[in-house]
């Protein structure tokens, strides 16, 4: 009895050792499954996609016939770029997960490394009002364009003090927000530029069709606000009117991209005088695009700003109006000295 037993279930275990997936391969036993070299690809193909549809000089794009997309796509996103281009990168996806998104943000500076003011966040080093000869002289050392807050009681109090005359130090700045740029430039700017053109922003063809459709212009573009009839209480960041007809600005081959909008978008209504180095030439900006599937992220040029004049930063940077070299190796200690060498020159053109 026993013995008959064990000879009922040795059939049945044989059947089912012989349920094998030897002939299968690997696709088909997990059909999700996809090799390295396919998901490389895939990624490939969507950088190019992206490329072709926001980056600036897209006409200078290879033909996506004879793209290599078995490239690592860091390699895939060089070989796209134009010689034109000297700001565009790509980093790892800081979303890489979740459901599909796109983000768009509105600089894509490359930011240097800039002095800090006594291990605070603030990126003003100094601000001062020189009285000198009777004149008062406003000077502002801005590091970063990154927040419009901490620019207020430094304008109102310019303001208040009516300055004859501004310096503003840009010697370390490479760029930052838009949107603090132009807050700073209205309230330097001459009363007559108010409602006028602060700035355009210029796109690829397909970029610029899409705008045309969607809100009857081809270029967006910003102007400068006028001030409100009182500005003591007010909330957020009030604009008070300087109305500059000239301002000095100190540079160094540091300063670029927001600190170069500030120069051009002045220039039409207020008389710029540069004195430092020549300027890095970074007249455009970029957004961030990102979508979660996707293991890298893509900061392509996509734009170039242009004054109420369409002028723009020259590619080669502003050749300073005095040349000063060196500026933004001095001493953080010195700064705002009447004497350290970027700033002596700008008083004694005031007071030449």
């Amino acid at each position: 009895m026993h013995f008959r037993y064990i000879l009922q279930i040795i059939p049945i275990t044989i059947l089912l050792g012989c349920s094998s997936s030897d002939d299968l391969s690997p696709e088909q036993e997990h059909p999700s499954v996809r090799s390295s070299a396919e998901i490389n690809a895939d990624e490939c193909r969507w950088i190019y996609r992206q490329m072709n549809h926001y980056y600036l000089w897209r006409a200078d794009l290879p033909d996506s016939l004879s793209c290599d997309y078995s490239l690592e796509p860091a390699v895939f996103f060089k070989s796209l770029l134009s010689p034109k281009d000297r700001f565009s990168y790509c980093t790892h996806n800081t979303n890489y997960s979740g459901p599909a998104t796109v983000v768009l943000d509105d600089t894509g500076d490359d930011l240097f490394t800039s002095p800090t003011r006594g291990g605070s966040k603030s990126s003003v080093l100094l601000d001062s009002i020189y009285f000198i000869n009777d004149k008062k002289i406003g000077y502002l050392c801005y590091l970063e364009f990154s927040n419009a807050v901490e620019l207020v009681p430094i304008m109102r109090r310019f303001w208040k003090e009516h300055v004859d005359e501004l310096i503003v130090d840009l010697r370390f700045n490479p760029g930052g927000y838009v949107s603090v740029c132009r807050y700073l430039s209205n309230c330097v700017i001459a009363k007559a530029a108010y409602g006028e053109v602060f700035q355009y922003k210029v796109y690829n063809d397909i970029m610029s069709a899409e705008l045309l459709k969607r809100t009857g212009k081809d270029k967006e573009w910003e102007s400068y606000e006028y001030p409100p009839p009182s500005y003591e209480g007010l909330l957020g960041t009030p604009v008070y009117p300087l109305d500059m007809q000239r301002v000095y600005v100190l540079t160094s081959n540091r300063t670029a991209s927001a600190s170069e909008a500030f120069i051009v978008c002045l220039r039409p209504f207020t008389e710029t005088i540069i004195i430092g180095d020549q300027t890095v030439g970074k007249g455009v900006g970029s957004f961030t695009v990102r979508e979660s599937q996707y293991y890298y992220e893509l900061h392509p040029i996509t734009m170039r700003y242009y004054n109420s004049v369409m002028d723009t930063t020259p590619d080669e940077g502003f050749v300073p109006d005095f040349l000063v070299s060196g500026g933004d190796k001095t001493y953080v200690g010195d700064i705002g000295r009447v004497d350290e060498p970027l700033l002596a020159v700008a008083l004694q053109r005031i007071f030449q």
